[in-house]
């Protein structure tokens, strides 16, 4: 049995205040960017430079608002709301008209039920940095994809407020709620599967009152035994990796709330949707017992605000470039040395939206390959911008429409602002205008690694298939006129 940090399903409760982040007051002149590092010989970005002009120019505003996701708790279900997001928007026939969704995936942030349950490190600080590098990246809303966060949803609404972020915090419960009595009018007897720290911290119970369901519900909670078994089903089950393991222990604990006479379920553990669903327990008399996705409702949520907001903020960083003189290796060196520039975290940074579920799988990857990782604090971070203002590629190349680089550099500048390190293009075809965006990267001295796709594939080819001579070509006419490959 894999240890959850629970100590127990009534545990005592120690909560930590919010850690300062030091950053420039609000208002204050942006820094100069910062200047590229010259990609070591031989590695992804380390590319010939190219001869294409650059496409330095101001941010436009925007008309349609971004929803942000504070994600990384864990990576697996805050991809799972992406795919929601797309999923949901069932009206959308091109990339085009899905939602923009930047999404953070913050597996710095300390475990948020180890907080409550043990006092161990508070989670506020590195989630406060999450919403400043969604802010740096442009969103307007933001949706939390953990539901034990929202112990610290007044600290975020305060680091909001201290820092003069342009962004609107949604709250899971609300979503939730509206979703349960969507499916369920008469719910009176609800069952709650979530983490100790949920639990103990009455999260449900308390925001549902606020919101004038305190006389309507009785909530069943699992007994101490099964809150045990909900806990080693989410940690030595789901975040483990083991999701058959999960399930087993997820479906014991929902089978024990069904014997105590449950309305419906609330998987208000946003991991426990990756393996239960509506159908998976049933009446004596056969009938479905509702199982509402807390992540899926949030997402509802998102998509309904992000449609009705009326007027979502310009693009951040919408100041004219300065395009300083270019740097060589040398001088590039001794300004870092000079201006004591500090280690980044590396954070994989995607310019997606061409199209938006290749970019959410490639999200899964980075997960999914990651297979020794046994907690959310051992995945990689990562920015997706689901750019989906981005015009069609192959469009651009073979009928000369509306040129897609203008948006693809504007998507690379929010990632560099958010803290991106290596940034990667979920689109073959869109590596036709790589060349641009690396002047893009040298004009405006950012502090990033552009990968290349080609690079990348090549190198898996020569792995899976040593000595191949004969390779077959599956593309878009965009990625096979221009002979990207």
């Amino acid at each position: 049995m894999v240890h959850s940090p629970s100590i127990s399903a009534r545990s005592a409760v120690q909560t930590s205040r919010p850690s300062e982040i030091t950053e420039a007051p609000a208002g204050s002149p942006p820094s100069e960017p910062a200047v590229r590092a010259e990609p070591t010989p031989g590695m992804p970005g380390a590319r010939k430079p190219a001869e294409a002009a650059s496409t330095s120019q101001p941010m436009a505003p925007r008309s349609r608002a971004v929803i942000g996701v504070l994600g990384g708790m864990g990576p697996a279900a805050a991809n799972m709301f992406v795919d929601k997001t797309i999923a949901l928007k069932t009206d959308a026939r091109s990339d085009q008209e899905h939602a923009r969704v930047l999404l953070y995936q913050g597996t710095n942030i300390p475990d948020r039920t180890a907080a409550i349950v043990a006092g161990n490190k508070s989670p506020v600080g590195p989630m406060v940095e999450g919403l400043k590098r969604l802010d740096k990246g442009g969103a307007d809303i933001v949706a939390i994809t953990c539901n034990t966060a929202h112990k610290f949803h007044d600290d975020l609404l305060a680091a909001v407020e201290k820092y003069g972020l342009r962004l609107e915090l949604l709250h899971i419960v609300d979503a939730t709620m509206k979703e349960l009595f969507a499916q369920k009018p008469d719910a009176k007897r609800v069952g709650l599967l979530a983490t100790s720290g949920t639990v103990s911290q009455r999260i449900y119970q308390e925001r549902a009152e606020a919101l004038g369901h305190g006389g309507k519900i009785e909530w069943i909670v699992p007994s101490a035994e099964f809150q045990d078994r909900v806990m080693e089903g989410i940690y030595g089950g789901v975040k483990a990796g083991d999701n058959e393991h999960g399930k087993r222990e997820l479906l014991a604990a929902a089978e024990h709330l069904k014997e105590q006479g449950v309305d419906a379920m609330l998987l208000a553990c946003t991991e426990i949707p990756l393996v239960l669903k509506t159908g998976d327990t049933k009446t004596e008399v056969g009938e479905d017992i509702p199982m509402i996705d807390t992540l899926e409702a949030l997402a509802k949520a998102a998509l309904e605000r992000a449609d009705t907001m009326e007027h979502p903020r310009a693009l951040a960083g919408k100041r004219p470039i300065r395009v300083l003189p270019m740097m060589t290796a040398f001088t590039m060196k001794v300004d870092r040395f000079l201006h004591g520039e500090p280690e980044r975290p590396r954070i994989i940074g995607d310019i997606g939206g061409m199209g938006p579920a290749a970019a959410a799988m490639f999200s899964r990857y980075v997960v999914t390959h990651n297979e020794s990782a046994k907690s959310d604090q051992e995945h990689t971070r990562l920015l997706l911008d689901q750019a989906t203002d981005i015009p069609d590629r192959t469009a651009a190349i073979k009928a000369k429409s509306q040129e897609p680089v203008i948006e693809m550099g504007n998507s690379l500048r929010r990632l560099a602002k958010a803290g991106a390190t290596d940034i990667v293009m979920t689109c073959n075809t869109a590596h036709h205008f790589f060349p641009q965006l690396e002047n893009v990267i040298r004009d405006e001295h950012l502090n990033v690694n552009l990968i290349h796709i080609v690079d990348a594939t090549m190198t898996l080819l020569d792995k899976m298939k040593p000595g191949a001579h004969k390779v077959g070509l599956l593309a878009t006419d965009g990625t096979l006129q221009q002979q990207i490959y």
